[in-house]
């Protein structure tokens, strides 16, 4: 067992999951670039094009996105989400992030935007995206706030 405590879950993001996802993207990125095509090859107003502009522009960056899932799909190192009993461990391509229990002051689901929302101590926010194999938002927020639960309260009783 490490300065973190014992592994109680870990969840990790599944390459074909990844690949799927940059299929799908593409797709509609080749969509909407079509209509946008179609619209702007006739006589159209002012707001009409402007619309068809903002296709094009949402093509482009569907596609972006669809690459960088691509290659992150072929990487060898997966993004995790690791609950300790101390602690969370976050591993993204961006950067790795030890979030301590005991700087957790609430874990909720955002309705809206359907992701994870951890709020610290602090006020700050840390949004976490429900994108990992085998466990549904509800699911993962639940498993959470257990961990969480039982590490506040071994806490109390062992101050």
């Amino acid at each position: 067992m490490s300065e973190r405590g014992q592994v109680v879950a870990r969840y990790e993001v599944r390459a074909g999951d990844q690949r799927a996802l940059a299929y799908l993207r593409a797709f509609c990125a080749v969509l909407a670039l079509c209509g946008a095509i179609a619209m702007l090859l006739g006589a159209l107003p002012l707001p009409l094009f402007m619309v068809a502009v903002l296709a094009v522009l949402l093509s482009v960056a569907w596609l972006a996105q669809s690459r960088r899932l691509a290659k992150a799909a072929r990487a060898t190192s997966r993004p995790s989400l690791t609950a300790y009993t101390h602690g969370l461990w976050i591993e993204e391509a961006t950067g790795n992030e030890w979030l301590p229990w005991s700087d957790v002051m609430q874990i909720e689901v955002d309705e809206e935007r359907l992701d994870v929302v951890i709020t610290k101590r602090e006020g700050a926010r840390r949004r976490i995206e429900p994108r990992y194999g085998g466990v549904d938002l509800y699911e993962l927020v639940h498993t959470l706030t257990q961990v969480w639960s039982r590490a506040s309260a071994a806490e109390r009783v062992g101050s």
